[in-house]
């Protein structure tokens, strides 16, 4: 009796732990990305995907969730691109593709 009860135990947290990693991945999938006044038309834009962006229909630059990055809080664009870069394949090998984040600067 008591390994059953184990077994529902653990059976039950798989089962949460799945649905919320899967309710998760809706939302991040239909959230459209708020406009936080990101200068869209100037040249110094990023966008990261982390270990790559996953597949999507639309162009990145559209479905993008837009981050804004302050110059006056000493915030750099190329700071998140090294941060791409510094991403060890082995590490990528576990976490898989990312949902792309357009990085921008607001002031």
């Amino acid at each position: 009796m008591n390994k059953l009860n184990i077994i529902r135990q653990t059976t039950l947290i798989i089962i949460i732990v799945v649905l919320i990693i899967a309710l998760g991945i809706i939302a991040t999938l239909f959230i459209k990305p708020q406009n936080r006044n990101l200068n869209i038309d100037g040249p110094e834009l990023y966008i990261s995907c982390g270990c790559g962006c996953c597949g999507f229909d639309e162009p990145l630059e559209e479905i993008a969730k837009e981050e804004c990055l302050y110059k006056s809080k000493g915030e750099n664009i190329q700071d998140k691109i090294n941060q791409d870069n510094q991403l060890s394949p082995g590490l990528c090998a576990t976490v898989g593709c990312s949902f792309p984040i357009k990085y921008g600067y607001c002031d």
